[in-house]
């Protein structure tokens, strides 16, 4: 996203700080705060918003058309919303997302020592460590079934979904949440599902869920994340903690041709404008679901366990 940000002076510091960190970006990238990433996911949003005409031509990221859905495909990377200052008047209000990075490394060193991350967990360390990975199409550990990671990733699917198609409330809570058994990752929690998509005052729940299910379909097309075979079929799904964040943050992000010379970008975009235009109609879950299963999730015969992938090991 390209956002015009005057930065105070008294941030430029650190900002630089930040920079020389080279802030691992663990996905198909997301621009964030300071615009230091690459909006690979937002540009894929854009693109099929505009292809399924739920946005006109010309329209930009932060317009009202396309805005929820792009405060939506952030949610899987902050889950707890560190990329913005938390005002329920405003939605558009980045933060100098120190308190991201910094939450995120402690919860890599965490991982790295060994913990392992569930329902009581921060959801940031659950997303990126722990047993909501599946939210990036990827493993919760090494040695995990391919059934098992896309079963989990779909029942993801279904709850974005119905939340964004309206069937069921967004008042309802998470430990009482049917639609793709929720309730088995949040067992006590009190959340809402308007207060897990972080929508205050103002927001749209419904957009913002269309966005976090578009954010799992892309990442599934990212070469850190998922091995595919040239058929396209998914030949391993991979699992984040053991691979070096630097060999996954290089291939998240725009090649020097642009987003036009990434192939799998350009499938990304196509799958998920197919999603959104079943979305337009309301179609059911279940016509959602084999459309996913064969067209995206399509799994390899010879799909194998989890891994870091052999050329992202740590």
């Amino acid at each position: 996203m390209s956002i015009d940000i005057n930065i105070p002076h008294g941030l430029q510091t650190r900002l630089e700080q930040l920079d020389a960190l080279k802030r691992p970006t663990y996905r198909l990238q997301v621009e964030g705060p300071w615009n230091i990433g690459d909006p690979v996911h937002e540009s894929i949003t854009h693109a099929a918003l505009i292809e399924a005409e739920l946005a006109a031509q010309g329209t930009r990221f932060n317009d009202p058309a396309t805005w929820e859905y792009i405060r939506g495909i952030f949610w899987n990377d902050d889950p707890e919303g560190f990329f913005f200052d938390h005002n329920d008047t405003e939605t558009d209000n980045w933060s100098n997302g120190i308190k991201f990075l910094s939450n995120f490394k402690t919860h890599q060193h965490e991982a790295i020592q060994g913990t392992i991350f569930g329902p009581t967990a921060p959801l940031l360390a659950r997303s990126h460590f722990g047993d909501l990975q599946c939210l990036h199409a990827m493993a919760s550990r090494n040695g995990e079934s391919a059934v098992i990671t896309r079963d989990n990733l779909l029942r993801w699917a279904e709850f974005f979904y119905e939340v964004a198609i309206g069937t069921v409330s967004e008042t309802a809570s998470l430990s009482h949440m049917n639609a793709g058994h929720i309730d088995d990752w949040f067992p006590d929690s009190p959340l809402s599902i308007r207060a897990l998509l972080l929508v205050g005052q103002k927001g749209n729940v419904r957009q913002r869920a269309m966005g976090a299910l578009l954010h799992i379909v892309q990442d599934s097309f990212a070469k850190g994340h998922v091995e595919r075979n040239q058929a396209g079929h998914i030949v391993e799904f991979h699992s984040y903690i053991h691979q070096d964040s630097s060999k996954h943050a290089k291939d998240d992000q725009v090649d020097s041709g642009g987003l036009q010379a990434m192939p799998e970008v350009q499938r990304a975009i196509r799958r998920c404008q197919e999603i959104l235009e079943l979305y337009k109609t309301t179609a059911t879950w279940p016509s959602v679901r084999i459309h996913l299963e064969k067209r995206v999730f399509t799994l390899s015969p010879n799909a194998r366990p989890s891994s870091p992938g052999q050329a992202y090991r740590a």
